[in-house]
């Protein structure tokens, strides 16, 4: 007796869909190889449907893979050389005379700043992966919204004193609660604009058919966690202008290191 049966959702999506001249790739819920199958059809392996997102991303081919495995590369080697140089320049003020302290603290600021910038570029690349128009630019402006909120955190508490000159009154109340307001929602929107970044690259997991696993899951909480102590630090004038850059940089380079691994997967693989 043949105890087989139709499987009602492979049908539909067999009869909804045209699979002519249509190439399958990967199962999206177990990443099996589905090239000899057809679309519409129940997975080999775990019995889902396999639908239009089985089918390989039209940006995903090996020049721009092997580009953009590179490009996460760099970026979590960039997070870890920060966290480095960070980390030494205060021992070396501890070791030599005061009179390089000052140079070795603005060496440090500018090691962040730098870190920053180059994670930038580096995240735009990968958030703007695949995607093309107006939600490219936002993943692009999602990537530089750090360095120009450390630039906008700064420009802010220099130029209060000078907003404050020769106003008194109901006007002088008014600047200091806008002043606080545009204080505090700097941090908060680099943290949405990370948690953005997070999200897309968690998506383009999704896309090159790799199934999220619980070390993917433990390290998305690490950062969201980073993220918000980081925003906190990041309102103190000074020193937290330095730790929250530089905690900006270690996690950057954490998400690269991540999408380094995935890619390195899909290669090994095969697409």
């Amino acid at each position: 007796m043949n105890h087989e049966t139709a499987d009602p959702r492979a049908e539909a999506a067999r009869a909804a869909i045209p699979t002519q001249g249509v190439a399958l790739w990967r199962c999206p819920k177990c990443a099996y190889d589905a090239r000899v199958q057809s679309l519409g059809e129940p997975c080999a392996e775990c019995g889902a449907p396999l639908g239009p997102e089985a089918c390989r991303p039209a940006w995903l081919d090996a020049e721009s893979l092997a580009s953009r495995r590179r490009l996460a590369m760099s970026g979590a080697l960039c997070g870890l050389c920060v966290l480095v140089a960070t980390s030494l320049m205060p021992l070396l003020g501890l070791i030599f005379a005061r009179e390089v302290v000052a140079v070795i603290v603005v060496s440090t600021y500018v090691c962040a700043g730098v870190g920053l910038l180059l994670q930038s570029f580096v995240m735009a690349r990968l958030g703007a992966w695949g995607l093309s128009g107006r939600r490219a630019t936002w993943m692009r402006l999602a990537a530089w919204t750090r360095p120009i909120g450390v630039v906008v955190l700064v420009a802010l508490v220099f130029s209060i004193d000078g907003a404050e000159r020769g106003v008194d009154g109901a006007l002088l109340g008014f600047i200091q609660v806008a002043w606080f307001v545009v204080y505090l929602s700097v941090p908060a929107l680099i943290i949405a604009a990370d948690i953005a970044l997070i999200t897309r690259f968690g998506r383009i997991r999704k896309a090159l058919a790799i199934a999220t696993s619980p070390w993917h899951v433990a390290i998305f909480v690490v950062q969201v966690m980073l993220l918000l102590l980081s925003a906190l630090t990041a309102i103190v004038p000074f020193i937290g202008w330095f730790v929250a850059p530089v905690v900006w940089n270690v996690l950057a380079g954490l998400a690269c290191g991540v999408v380094w691994w995935d890619l390195s997967a899909v290669s090994r693989r095969g697409i």
